[in-house]
């Protein structure tokens, strides 16, 4: 018998607060974060301070990703939900 296996992944964005947030930090989260147990996909918007993270909630959460970041030395201001985000637009910058 085989069991139904079910595999939730979510997707949590994470405003930091930074006063200066630069490449080099945007480098230092992707390096870091994009290897935290149950990520998925990883984002960061230097322009708008915003980690958009896809995880599987069976493998972290979001606390725990919030944690890591903190770690890194970039506050956490608080999360937003996905279609809270719909205000985030791509000005001719990348992710």
């Amino acid at each position: 018998m085989i069991a139904n296996i079910f595999i939730v992944v979510l997707l949590v964005i994470i405003v930091v607060q930074k006063l200066r947030i630069c490449a080099n930090c945007v480098k230092k989260v992707q390096e870091n974060i994009a290897f935290e147990k149950g990520v998925k996909d990883l984002h960061v918007c230097l322009e708008d301070q915003i980690v958009s993270v896809k995880y599987d909630a069976a493998k972290t959460s979001e606390d725990v990703l919030k944690a890591a970041i903190e770690k890194l030395g970039y506050p956490v201001k608080g999360t937003l939900d996905p279609g809270q985000a719909g205000g985030h637009h791509h000005h001719g910058h990348q992710h």
